[in-house]
């Protein structure tokens, strides 16, 4: 799960009617978007039921606050996709919110809406006391803390899914504890060129100053040893102005904007003055740093991409080049056909004519003015006409949804999104082979047979490629059974890669059904769990025999026990 928090979009618009947008928004989305739908509406902290009643009461006491500008705060609440939320745990969900951000007598209205693959719901509060008509502050300012303690509580009450990289989470003994994993982990550099990655397919100047020439530079205890480091992967750190660059190829990037450690003023704190490389020495490159970006090996084959593009791209430039090369010709032409006109026209005597020849230059130049605008209206056009001819060669994502396999444009897009089984020994192409698996569809498409579930077509439930089969959708407990089955019946042994909970899920089914996992860590668990439930079998057996043997021993006494009529 996960939640947001929708700022004002409006902040001129007065109390009254932000409150009336938002509770109708939520009570009655489809009259703004007919895709829209509420399917559970509820409200707290109200004396009257009626919709309309409940406005005024929240606007009552908005107004009460007279001193803050927007006492609403408007949240969303998401669940994952294919989990869908009953009533009860809707209602549950916001008391659990309610109790973590401290607004048990707020007034609260909500609403589960529909519209998308994600049910998620909609939380408006008032944050004015209603005893105290004062605006209240949720967490000190840290509401958004706040929220992500609820959401570990729901998804740990509910049995939801966690995120992967979620803030809170409840331990063993059933204590809401902040995840501090990521602060183990170095903090990845976030770089726009990252989506120019995605896009192009090609790592870019700066990301591999980050990763190639960072590390190297931070380890170094030398000038030469800089120098010689960076040569060996094709990269060089320079001297420029005050400051410093580090030379990708022909791509000079910022060496604080890679790194503010390897600035020169710091570097020359540490190694001291700047010193030039070794012009003697001739340090071959181990390698070239462009090569193209892969999200998994053997996954997508982008050769023929980077191929298309180039072509595409020369040809492009080519045609471009010609026509501003036309075009500038058509403009040099007209220019000297204006000046040939004006030397013709305004040749002569003109002593004591000069109000004519004025008159006759101010006409000829607005001629001339009106050609040249009809000549830049004809040039733009045929800018756009090119461009429309032409347009910028698709992305990798797209190329790959229209020439190979939408699937695999999904994989290079969001790769993290999938979930691996792998097993001992791969098939050809040739061998593909085709499952019937109950309550699945199976469509063969490359080098791919993805399978789908009957009652949701539309979204790929898991995909055998051969060698893996890749789970999309991981929260699903029948998609990672039947995945584990058609692994299990191609494989002695399954190996599993992904996230801690749909590890979790896998050991889960691993121990009802027996399946044989690779993992070291996850087959010493599976054997652990399998102990444990064939103890608890001899304990439950051992049990019922002792029930069973009293009951038993009790009828025995009964049989034998004297009629109260035969007493002495």
């Amino acid at each position: 799960m996960i939640i947001k928090k929708v700022k004002n979009p409006k902040k001129s618009t007065s109390k009254s009617e932000r409150i009336r947008r938002l509770i109708l928004y939520v009570a009655s989305p489809e009259k703004t978007d007919t895709s829209e739908k509420c399917i559970y509406f509820g409200a707290r902290g109200f004396l009257t039921d009626l919709l309309d009643s409940q406005i005024a009461e929240m606007i009552a006491l908005a107004t009460e606050a007279a001193r803050s500008a927007d006492t609403v705060n408007h949240y969303v609440l998401s669940w994952k996709r294919g989990e869908s939320p009953t009533t009860e745990q809707v209602d549950e969900a916001v008391t659990l919110l309610q109790k973590e951000m401290g607004l048990k007598q707020y007034q609260i209205v909500y609403g589960l809406h529909a519209d998308t693959d994600n049910r998620h719901l909609h939380v408006v509060v008032n944050r004015v006391d209603p005893e105290t008509f004062r605006c209240t502050e949720i967490n000190k300012g840290f509401d958004i803390e706040a929220g992500h303690r609820a959401i570990a509580l729901i998804e740990h009450h509910q049995g939801w899914s966690r995120e992967q990289n979620g803030l809170y989470q409840v331990d063993r003994d059933e204590k809401l504890v902040r995840c501090n994993r990521h602060r183990d982990k170095t903090t990845p550099v976030k770089t726009g060129s990252k989506k120019v990655e995605r896009r192009t397919g090609k790592r870019s100047a700066l990301d591999i100053a980050v990763e190639e020439a960072v590390p190297l530079i931070k380890t170094a205890t030398c000038w030469a040893e800089v120098h010689e480091g960076l040569a060996r992967k094709g990269i060089k750190y320079r001297r420029r102005g005050n400051g410093a660059v580090i030379m990708v190829g022909n791509s000079a990037v910022k060496a604080s904007a890679a790194d503010r450690q390897i600035s020169l003023i710091r570097l020359q704190h540490r190694l001291g003055s700047y010193e030039e490389p070794d012009q003697a020495a001739d340090i071959p490159a181990d390698g070239k740093l462009t090569m193209p970006l892969v999200v998994r090996p053997n996954d997508v084959n982008l050769s023929d991409y980077h191929q298309e593009r180039k072509d595409y791209e020369a040809a492009r430039t080519k045609a471009l080049s010609d026509l501003i090369r036309q075009h500038a010709d058509q403009r040099t032409s007209l220019r000297e056909m204006q000046r040939r006109e004006r030397e013709t026209v305004l040749k002569g005597k003109w002593r004591r004519r000069g109000l004519a020849l004025n008159a006759l230059r101010h006409a000829l130049a607005d001629e001339h003015r009106t050609a040249l605008r009809l000549l830049l209206q004809q040039q733009k056009e045929e800018r756009l006409a090119n461009r429309k001819r032409l347009p910028p060669f698709p992305t990798v994502e797209e190329w790959l949804r229209t020439n190979r396999d939408p699937f695999l444009a999904v994989l290079w897009t969001h790769p993290e999104r999938f979930m691996r089984l792998e097993g001992h020994g791969t098939r050809s192409d040739r061998e593909m082979r085709v499952y019937n698996i109950p309550g699945f569809r199976s469509v063969a498409l490359g080098a791919y047979v993805h399978y789908c579930k009957l009652a949701d077509p539309e979204h790929i439930a898991f995909s055998d490629r051969g060698d893996r089969i890749d789970v999309c959708d991981t929260t699903d407990r029948a998609i990672i059974l039947a995945s584990l089955r058609l692994a299990a019946n191609r494989w002695d042994e399954v190996k599993i890669t992904g996230t801690d909970e749909f590890k979790a899920r896998v050991v889960d089914l691993a121990v009802e059904h027996g399946f044989r996992l690779k993992n070291e860590d996850l087959r010493q668990t599976v054997e652990k769990r399998r102990k444990e439930v064939e103890e608890l079998k001899i304990t439950e057996q051992k049990r019922r025999e002792e029930k069973a043997r009293q009951s038993s021993t009790a009828n025995q006494s009964l049989l034998h026990k004297p009629s109260k009529g035969f007493e002495r």
